[in-house]
């Protein structure tokens, strides 16, 4: 029931027409699901990027703001955008200074920490 409210509430507001995109920060056990699921639920034009950090904020190393910036960057960028400015892409996750589509993440570790990777590289 709560997935629903959250799809229900992103697709008002992401079909209002006054965002140009958005990023979306949740814990790395279940940002994969989360993007999965918005790829195949939400009906909208603009781009939405995922975000999860595998290590905490104030570590040596820390990857959240990294991954925020670039997120920021592929949305700026409209490497997303068809010839009509609508997203062509669908939702993506935005880690390790890559960006991969959502369909295409999966787990590399049942861990909390572990790291999300595409579909079939290596751990």
């Amino acid at each position: 029931m709560v997935l629903a409210r959250i799809t229900n509430k992103v697709q008002k507001i992401l079909s209002s027409g006054e965002y140009a995109g958005a990023i979306w920060t949740q814990g790395s056990p279940r940002i994969e699901e989360t993007m999965y699921w918005f790829n195949l639920a939400l009906d909208v034009t603009v781009p939405i990027c995922g975000n999860a950090a595998q290590r905490y904020n104030g570590m040596i190393s820390n990857d959240g703001p990294k991954n925020l910036v670039d997120s920021v960057e592929y949305l700026s960028s409209k490497a997303w955008s068809d010839e009509n400015g609508r997203d062509r892409a669908g939702t993506v996750l935005v880690q390790d200074q890559r960006v991969f589509a959502s369909r295409d993440v999966m787990k590399g570790d049942a861990r909390p920490a572990a790291m999300s990777r595409p579909a079939g590289m290596a751990a």
